[in-house]
């Protein structure tokens, strides 16, 4: 009697081409091709990329690359669970991949020394660890005449970027033409953070960009304060000059930037590039005390689902190092003649025009009625989000 292919371990692309009974033995390997030459593994049932995206998520996979009898699924034994459980022992981002293997974010893995930047010109190495957010990790880059910020996206922020759905793209443009066009007097221009590079990081196609170098961001700020919470002159500053520049970006730019919160405004730093240079030199990038652990290249888990071996029984997750978030000295908030404070993450950023009428991925917290009420909304749902803060 020949065994049955379960429904559940089959993408609706590929359920619609197979009938609903047929012989396992006879499509296994041809289930695991078509995985592979898309870049990424099957997932069963238990281990499906709707699964929600958690710090922690919940103990219900497998994690060695296996065929059973009728699927093909993760098998993980106590000791790998508890690893995935913990983190993978991460102290801060969970570097491994994400969607489709991994119910997580997906942060990439960077180390000192890389270089990025266009051909032709001086490249950007990596020189230390500046800080992390929902949705990416932020480096110290320098080529050798300047310093600039490297935000490296998670795979989980990049695909709007890479779908379309974002407009970040226009408004970089409509940055460009409007600096190149025109005297950028509008007081909001400098409130705005600028991105000299946007490219790809491989070997999995998410987003990187080079960005204008800044201090902290106004929740790091926060969380260091003794009492939590800003100066009450620093905040007057604050909202004076995020209006600013949430005027720039819906009366000049035509863009709503959607994300308004505490990690996409930051501090200016005030240092010079040779102060920056001793810094590095004083206070060398730091690293948590033993391996974390990341997922083993893709290449790897195809070669495991294409020729599988039942005695293999090594550990899909690898070790890698972890970095400590270094950021640059911010100013003393109590001095209002230094500060100067910066909106930036624009990969969410939507064109007003467009009148669009999606549901965006906004903190509970900060989500002005009409989005909560699935109803049309503009640039005011930026101004809602400032007011939350």
């Amino acid at each position: 009697m020949s065994r049955v292919l379960k429904r559940h371990c089959v993408t609706p692309s590929l359920r619609t081409r197979i009938p609903s009974t047929f012989p396992c033995s006879k499509i296994a390997f041809a289930i695991a091709r078509h995985y592979c030459q898309r870049g990424y593994a099957p997932a069963c049932s238990r281990f499906s990329t709707s699964a929600p995206l958690s710090w922690k998520p919940t103990p219900i996979l497998k994690s060695r690359v296996v065929f059973t009898g009728n699927s093909i699924e993760f098998d993980l034994d106590e000791a790998d669970k508890t690893l995935y459980d913990n983190n993978l022992g991460f102290r801060e981002e969970v570097v491994c991949i994400g969607p489709p293997l991994l119910p997580l974010p997906g942060y990439p893995e960077i180390k000192l020394g890389r270089e990025f930047g266009a051909d032709g010109d001086p490249p950007f190495r990596i020189c230390r660890k500046l800080g992390w957010d929902g949705t990416s990790s932020v480096w110290l880059a320098f080529n050798g005449f300047k310093y600039l910020a490297f935000r490296a996206l998670t795979q989980v922020a990049s695909v709007p970027i890479q779908d379309g759905e974002s407009q970040l793209y226009s408004f970089v443009k409509v940055l460009d033409d409007y600096y190149l066009n025109q005297l950028p007097d509008h007081p909001g221009f400098e409130l705005v953070l600028k991105g000299e590079l946007y490219f790809n990081i491989q070997p999995y196609d998410q987003q990187g960009q080079l960005v204008e170098l800044t201090g902290p961001n106004i929740g790091l700020l926060k969380a260091t304060s003794p009492d939590r919470r800003l100066p009450l002159d620093a905040v007057k500053v604050l909202c004076r000059q995020m209006l600013m520049a949430l005027d720039f970006l819906h009366g000049t730019c035509g863009v709503v930037h959607t994300n308004i919160k505490p990690d996409t405004i930051f501090v200016k730093h005030i240092l010079t590039t040779e102060e920056i240079t001793k810094l590095l030199e004083e206070d060398p990038q730091r690293m948590y005390p033993g391996p974390a652990w990341t997922l083993i290249p893709v290449e790897d888990i195809k070669n495991r689902l294409m020729f599988p071996n039942p005695l293999d029984n090594s550990s899909v997750f690898r070790p890698t190092e972890e970095f400590v978030s270094q950021p640059l000295p911010a100013p003393l908030l109590t001095d209002i003649r230094t500060l100067t404070f910066k909106l930036g993450n624009f990969e969410n950023v939507q064109l007003l025009q467009n009148k669009m009428r999606d549901k965006l991925h906004i903190s509970p917290n900060m989500s002005p009625p009409e989005l909560i009420l699935g109803l049309p909304w503009d640039e005011k749902i930026d101004i809602w989000a400032l007011g939350c803060l």
